[in-house]
């Protein structure tokens, strides 16, 4: 009945003013005006009650929501050794707090994990707590951010107050980045302050007998305010990066494990450089899901064809193209591949496609990322190969003929020039100060310079260019094996030439 009062109340008030309202009015309408004030005075009583009803039933639903949440356990967990092991110390103070008070230790107040997203930071914290068996209180950042005065610092303070109540507990707050910005930002908010003033001291009014561990992620971590980082708030700080190769092997393990596939995951580990564990997991659950209709388990070709959907997108339906359309955009991608053949041999390609997909490409190279830093070499070799489709569309048709389809070549190119001039500093004549002003014109000219070495690479190798050109309007599709036999055959004959010519050369 007491949730309903607000309401009722509200009800009741409203009918009597209607009614003074209306007892009110005369024959000539003197009191007109009288009525009006009286009906907008009830609309403002309504309307105010049922924000106060809103705002009630918001404090319900958080309530119920300061209850532990399910667990995970380490080994739920692949990819994440160095993260696990830095946790694991914590796990052993939760469990066994005896032997590090002994030594005069106290457990850290708070553990930031920060990194890009679906890395597994989330899983990594309630791994935390199934592992030392304690509840799991969890929350969004966002859930403290509220329009009204002092509700965000009201949520704090329950949280912590829920969390206190069990005699261990992990509390996670989820993008923390919300809430804790740094203060002084030019884009002050008194509510978030409240809030993060609130956390603050939360965090300080912890006992040297405190059970509960405040872990907080977030991907931003150059934002949070200076007081939030300090020392005695949270003390430690692990970086939840991107898997290498050795950890996507471990992570497709367990995910393919889980659904019982007998498919190698080193093959798939290889190819999905700066995949996230999130990313790899969406992949086999799109495996899983092409399998479904074939009712067998997941295999290489169902794994293969949903990490070519992951990079390009699925194939439209009736796309065909006309004759001249569908040699532009063969010759396009042709020209892509031979530069990545040609500038990064290291790199392979596993698919060509002169199909649509449904992300608006009219086609698509797909190839194997190498792993490790970038070079200068890399760099350029990235850019020659994305202006290479550009470039190929200029010997086939001149550039009267070349068309737009290079407009995402293009964007993607400009950003990378600028890290190898403005992050990297691997370009010879801009210096080395990183993150400054960079001059457009200087950039272009780094532009220019590439595509005109791309054009000269693929004008030498024209007839190879030309017979890859012919078998993608044919074929429309080429696999990794097929794509490598081609370039065997039509590269290994060229050099062949080129050597016989030489001979007859020197003997002539």
């Amino acid at each position: 009945m007491k949730r309903w009062m607000p309401l009722l109340c509200a009800g009741a008030m409203i009918a009597a003013l209607l009614v003074v309202a209306f007892e009110m009015k005369s024959e000539n309408g003197e009191n007109a005006g009288a009525q009006a004030m009286s009906l907008a005075g009830a609309a403002g009583l309504g309307a105010g009650a049922l924000r106060q009803r809103k705002r009630q039933k918001e404090e319900e639903e958080y309530q119920s929501l300061l209850r532990p949440e399910g667990l995970a356990r380490f080994c739920d967990v692949a990819g994440n050794d160095e993260a696990l092991h830095d946790l694991a110390q914590l796990v052993d103070y939760l469990t066994h707090p005896r032997a590090s008070e002994a030594a005069g230790a106290r457990m850290p107040r708070g553990v930031l994990l920060y990194g890009p997203p679906g890395t597994g930071k989330t899983l990594l914290a309630r791994a935390v707590a199934g592992e030392a068996a304690v509840p799991f209180l969890a929350r969004a950042g966002s859930d403290f951010v509220q329009m009204y005065a002092g509700v965000g610092a009201k949520r704090v303070r329950e949280l912590f107050k829920a969390a206190k109540e069990y005699d261990k507990s992990v509390v996670f707050i989820d993008e923390i980045d919300a809430l804790g910005k740094r203060r002084g930002a030019g884009d002050e908010n008194a509510e978030r302050e409240q809030t993060l003033n609130a956390l603050l001291a939360e965090m300080n009014g912890f006992s040297a007998q405190n059970r509960v561990l405040v872990i907080a992620a977030t991907n931003r971590p150059d934002v949070l305010d200076e007081a939030l980082l300090r020392p005695g708030r949270f003390d430690r700080r692990i970086e939840v990066g991107l898997p290498d190769l050795n950890a996507r092997e471990k992570i497709l393990r367990l995910l393919l494990n889980k659904i019982a596939s007998s498919a190698c995951p080193l093959g798939l580990a290889k190819k999905t450089a700066g995949f996230s564990g999130a990313g790899l997991e969406s992949l086999v659950n799109e495996a899983a899901i092409l399998s479904a209709k074939s009712g067998q388990r997941v295999g290489a070709a169902e794994l293969e064809q949903a990490y070519i959907e992951a990079l390009a997108g699925k194939t439209k339906f009736n796309s065909a193209l006309d004759p001249f359309g569908k040699r532009q955009v063969a010759a396009h991608e042709a020209g892509h591949a031979l530069a990545g053949r040609l500038l990064l041999p290291e790199e392979k390609i596993i698919r060509i496609s002169v199909l649509p997909s449904v992300r608006g490409a009219g086609g698509y190279v797909a190839r194997q990322p190498s792993e490790g830093l970038p070079t200068r070499r890399s760099v350029l070799g990235s850019i020659g190969m994305a202006l290479a489709g550009r470039a190929a569309e200029e010997l086939f048709f001149g550039k009267e003929g070349i068309s737009a389809g290079a407009a995402n070549d293009l964007i993607r190119v400009a950003e990378i020039v600028r890290k190898l001039v403005g992050e990297y500093a691997l370009e010879p004549g801009f210096g080395l100060l990183v993150d400054r002003k960079l001059d457009e014109d200087r950039l272009n000219a780094v532009l220019e310079r590439e595509y005109d070495r791309v054009l000269g690479r693929l004008g030498d190798h024209f007839d190879v260019l030309s017979r890859l050109t012919e078998l993608l309007i044919e074929r429309e599709q080429l696999g990794g094996e097929e794509i490598e036999a081609f370039f065997s055959q039509a590269l290994s004959a060229k050099i062949s030439g080129k050597q016989e010519l030489l001979v007859t050369d020197k003997s002539s």
